[in-house]
């Protein structure tokens, strides 16, 4: 039960939400346009920055080849539309 307690006392820290886009111009893909969710601690600091992407949408097939590219280059015709 305490441990239940504790984790229910975590998530009523993160009180203050606050969201909005941002457009990030990757060299090798493009523009990615994605979601930034920031949650900040009550009486802290403490932020914590989420960066999403609309599920199925060309900015989530945009992060998702980022993720697997890593170094490589892409030439014009090879970036998604």
């Amino acid at each position: 039960m305490a441990s239940s307690q504790g984790r229910l006392g975590l998530t009523m820290a993160w009180l203050i939400p606050r969201s909005n886009s941002k457009t990030i111009d990757h060299p090798g893909v493009g523009p990615i346009t994605l979601d930034c969710g920031v949650l900040t601690v009550a009486g802290s600091d403490l932020r914590l920055v989420v960066y999403t992407a609309e599920p199925s949408s060309p900015d989530a097939n945009r992060l998702r080849l980022v993720q697997v590219i890593g170094l490589q280059k892409l030439s014009a015709r090879d970036r998604p539309t």
